[in-house]
């Protein structure tokens, strides 16, 4: 882009859509299309493994019927604690 004589180079810088909180244990943003695979990395900085059986994906996010959906997150050390707040919604 080039205003008055200025020469401004602009670059993607690839934001995430959420703010990286290090005490985050575990992020799954259901909604997103790239956790549609049966098994995927958390997107927390512990990059968990994610097992999900029988939710279906559709574009607004995951459908869980609830009669045999589930996820599994595995069992890392981080998740386990014996303080802290769990938030769904």
């Amino acid at each position: 882009m080039t205003t008055a004589g200025l020469s401004i180079k602009l670059r993607d810088l690839s934001v995430p859509d959420y703010v990286l909180d290090p005490y985050c244990r575990l992020w799954l943003p259901l909604y997103r299309g790239d956790t549609d695979a049966a098994s995927y990395m958390s997107k927390d900085a512990y990059g968990h493994t994610i097992t999900r059986t029988e939710a279906l994906w559709r574009p607004n996010g995951h459908y869980f019927d609830g009669v045999d959906d589930w996820i599994d997150c595995g069992g890392g050390s981080s998740l386990f604690s014996t303080t802290g707040t769990i938030e769904i919604w």
